[in-house]
């Protein structure tokens, strides 16, 4: 069982126009949906980069972005770091329909041979919904230091490309009751609207 998760919330929003963790889902903002859906199954689990109007997390332990202008690499650094345990499950904002389940389903898989668990679905590599090995993280600056990569996304590609990641198929989650529904991530106006769609229908 995985004691630990965090919830990256620093991102712009740049093509969503607006917070992507004050957008709302069932009434209730995508935050603070991801950040209750995964403390069903982990001990504790807390935001990782500062929200926007922070004031509506209050009840829930913030980490400060410890590498600014990094992106998801500061996240999973100042995540990673923060964490207690050898292993932690690092999900976002983006994705407020994350099963509660499937940091444990990719527990099942690990087998001290890999340092990230990562699901493959919806056609791609999902980061952040991942386990990750929590020790990995002395080595993110590491990387920072060496790498000339500019584009936040090779970046991160990057720095993935040097651990030992073990993709998992979508099938392996679908197969046991996770919807596809449930790895989609809301970039812009048009995920969104797919969300609601297809979250209606599973109502």
């Amino acid at each position: 069982m995985i004691s630990e998760a965090f919830v990256l919330a620093g991102g712009k929003s740049t093509r969503m126009g607006r917070p992507k963790a004050l957008l709302e889902i069932d009434g209730v903002n995508f935050l603070t949906k991801t950040l209750q859906t995964l403390s069903e199954t982990a001990e504790r689990v807390f935001i990782v980069g500062m929200p926007p109007s922070p004031e509506k997390f209050s009840d829930w332990e913030i980490v400060d972005d410890e590498l600014p202008g990094e992106g998801i690499l500061s996240g999973l650094y100042t995540g990673l770091k923060a964490c207690k345990t050898a292993w932690a499950f690092c999900g976002c904002c983006d994705v407020p329909t994350v099963h509660k389940d499937l940091p444990s389903m990719l527990w099942e898989i690990a087998d001290g041979k890999t340092d990230c668990l990562m699901p493959h679905a919806l056609g791609f590599p999902q980061p952040t919904l991942s386990l990750y090995r929590t020790s990995i993280h002395k080595d993110i600056p590491k990387y920072l230091e060496r790498t000339t990569e500019s584009n936040l996304r090779r970046k991160l590609w990057g720095f993935l490309d040097r651990i030992k990641v073990q993709l998992i198929e979508e099938s392996h989650f679908t197969s046991r009751g996770i919807s596809k529904i449930c790895f989609h991530n809301n970039n812009d106006i048009h995920d969104l609207d797919f969300l609601m769609q297809e979250w209606e229908k599973m109502k």
